[in-house]
């Protein structure tokens, strides 16, 4: 394999240097090889130990694994060094699985100081504080990201995903009409769509409608 001789030959000639052993990292997790890929950014740690992202990297390949319990202490070790977004995100989505809502809130949060434009941040940062109680700051929270998405949708008014995340917000503000008219929308576009199926079925689910999800 030429590309894995080339990382190779890069870091013997320069065996102390993290960038090397990062870039043969990546290429294993490209290539599916996570278990290798774990150990080429553990390399990174041992090079550059204060580097936040080099604990996000390994965090993230555990995240794809379903390991979560290891990628939650690389995530909170790599947050421990400073803010760093993708690990806040991540985080939050580990914390939420485990019923932590007000720490996944608080992880979202952060994520969205660097990133305000990603919608979806904003409709999991709407479902934190629901699950949390905090209805009040979920309704800020959902209309974000009913304005965000609909600015995504300028883009391509035929993206299927983004319609049908917009069905799901808009029914959790409870704005029935247009929770309808999106998701319907999606569903004409995409019906295998296996994303745009299940956020059908929370939408129906969540205005009442169970008749239809079935």
């Amino acid at each position: 394999n030429k590309a894995l001789a080339t990382y190779h030959r890069a870091i013997a000639l320069k065996p102390n240097y993290w960038a090397g052993y990062k870039d043969l990292g990546l290429y294993y997790y490209q290539n599916g090889d996570l278990e290798s890929a774990i150990k080429q950014f553990k390399k990174v740690v041992d090079l550059i130990p204060k580097n936040s992202n080099a604990y996000s990297n390994i965090g993230a390949i555990y995240y794809v694994d379903g390991q979560y319990e290891r990628a939650r202490e690389m995530f909170e070790k790599a947050l421990a060094l400073g803010k760093n977004p993708a690990a806040a995100s991540n985080l939050a989505n580990i914390y939420y699985m485990q019923d932590r809502f007000q720490d996944a809130a608080s992880m979202y949060t952060i994520a969205l100081e660097y990133s305000p434009e990603m919608y979806y941040l904003w409709g999991n940062l709407g479902s934190a504080y629901e699950l949390g109680g905090s209805m009040d700051k979920a309704q800020e929270a959902y209309q974000e990201a009913i304005k965000r998405a609909n600015t995504v949708l300028e883009v391509n008014p035929n993206d299927a995903e983004v319609l049908a995340d917009l069905g799901a917000y808009y029914a959790d503000v409870g704005d029935s009409m247009n929770a309808l008219q999106h998701i319907k929308r999606a569903i004409e576009i995409n019906p295998e769509n296996i994303t745009v199926q299940e956020r059908a079925v929370f939408t129906y689910e969540k205005l009442g409608m169970r008749h239809e999800a079935i």
